[in-house]
């Protein structure tokens, strides 16, 4: 069942993440080289947003697989009720933050009017991102796949329309149509994740805006936060930081070999998040067997993944000479970087998904903060030392080794210590 459930969403996720990846030669065609620097640069702030819920959605995921194993979705309906109001509140700080980027940041700043369009409807909508963690929680990672594989769908046939009939479209009309078609998937799954847990706008709007802000699972959720963060620094700014510390071509060469090994990484992501609805089901109902077989089961689809990836690095440079149609060319020994990276990522996360499940972060937090301080002045070493584009996945590779290691060292640890448990009681 598992593995019918990891195979029908990587396939839909596929299809998606083929499609992001087709949108690139066009979007380089249109935009130019230089514009498409730009464009992957603001539109990886939308990545950063999500940063904002403080850890609220992966506490909430939590708690909805427990409902899932009791039949009762009362507890997960509370917490989003309670996590909804401070959303509101973030998104106020949000809107603040983005106001003194635009006067401070470059990138932002020289392209006000299409960082408004991408940015500012993504914050107004930001506490209905949760739904998101609901429907995962739930186990309707199909669901919610099928709804966020639309926009990519209709905004690369948009594309290809105003390539095809050779329509002039400037960077700030092909931003409206992006943003639209993602506020609609957020909004669709919002629906769907509310009709799970017995949450309704219109009867509960009173308790959506009123009441106690802080409660509880908000410690679960800071400790997710600063997971969520470290993430972000050592996987998410790479064009930002490779744009302001060489230029936007260069920029654009590195987004679109990291879009290349993202592809692979993001199929592998979504599986292992099945995995963790599975395993926090299974700890509620202390079935330790399982969760080993879970975790042997995860291993080996980890180990599968990075194989595949090493062989697909020779092959990387000519895929992406033939996908961007000789705009960007690349070497095997910079492949070969962006391997190493997303292997140790995808090996730190096989491990990560037990702890996260089991919510033992107090390591990881600390490694994470580790790494939030060291991740700039390490690439800024590489960039200083001309490493380029490969400067932010060296960086994030050192920074990723010990998280490796304690990650999956200790969610072995967890899991014999349950069994053990177990055949004592």
């Amino acid at each position: 069942m598992v593995l019918k459930r990891v195979s029908a969403t990587i396939l839909i996720k596929l299809l998606s993440a083929v499609i992001a990846l087709l949108s690139v030669p066009i979007l380089l065609s249109i935009l130019s080289v230089e514009g498409y620097g730009v464009w992957a640069a603001l539109t990886s702030v939308i990545g950063w947003i999500t940063l904002f819920d403080f850890g609220m959605g992966y506490a909430i995921k939590n708690t909805v697989s427990r409902g899932l194993a009791n039949n009762d979705y009362s507890p997960a309906k509370n917490e989003v009720i309670q996590t909804f109001r401070f959303m509101v509140i973030v998104c106020i700080f949000i809107l603040c933050l983005f106001v003194v980027g635009l006067n401070t940041i470059s990138v932002l700043q020289e392209n006000k009017l299409v960082s408004c369009i991408l940015i500012l409807p993504v914050i107004v909508i930001f506490p209905l991102t949760l739904g998101a963690m609901i429907l995962q929680g739930a186990n309707k990672f199909i669901l919610q796949s099928l709804i966020m594989v639309c926009p990519p769908l209709v905004f690369i046939a948009y594309l290809l329309v105003i390539g095809f009939l050779d329509i002039r479209a400037n960077m700030a009309e092909v931003a409206v149509v992006f943003v639209t078609l993602n506020i609609i998937a957020i909004f669709s799954v919002w629906q769907f994740s509310s009709k799970i847990i017995g949450l309704s706008v219109i009867r509960d709007m009173k308790k959506l805006f009123t009441g106690s802000i802080f409660f509880s699972r908000l410690k679960v959720g800071i400790r997710f936060f600063i997971l969520q963060l470290s993430s972000l620094i050592l996987y998410s700014v790479g064009t930002m930081l490779t744009i302001e510390n060489t230029n936007s071509e260069t920029a654009a060469y590195y987004d679109v070999v990291n879009k290349v090994y993202m592809f692979g990484l993001t199929l592998f992501n979504v599986g292992i998040a099945v995995f963790w609805t599975e395993i926090s089901v299974s700890l509620e109902r202390k079935d330790f067997m399982k969760i080993k077989r879970l975790y042997l089961l995860n291993v080996l689809l980890t180990a599968a993944f990075i194989l595949g990836c090493f062989i697909f690095s020779f092959m990387a440079p000519y895929f992406i000479d033939l996908w961007t149609r000789g705009k960007v060319i690349v070497d095997v020994d910079s492949t070969f970087i962006f391997c190493a990276l997303v292997s140790a990522q995808a090996f730190a996360y096989a491990g990560a998904v037990f702890l996260n499940a089991f919510e033992r972060i107090s390591v990881q937090m600390a490694i994470s903060v580790f790494s939030l301080f060291a991740m700039f002045p390490l690439s800024q070493l590489f960039f200083n030392n001309d490493y380029g584009m490969v400067s932010v996945p060296i960086a994030a590779f050192i920074l990723t080794i010990p998280s490796v290691f304690y990650c999956n060292f200790h969610a072995v640890y967890l899991i014999k210590g349950g069994l053990s448990d177990a055949k004592n009681s």
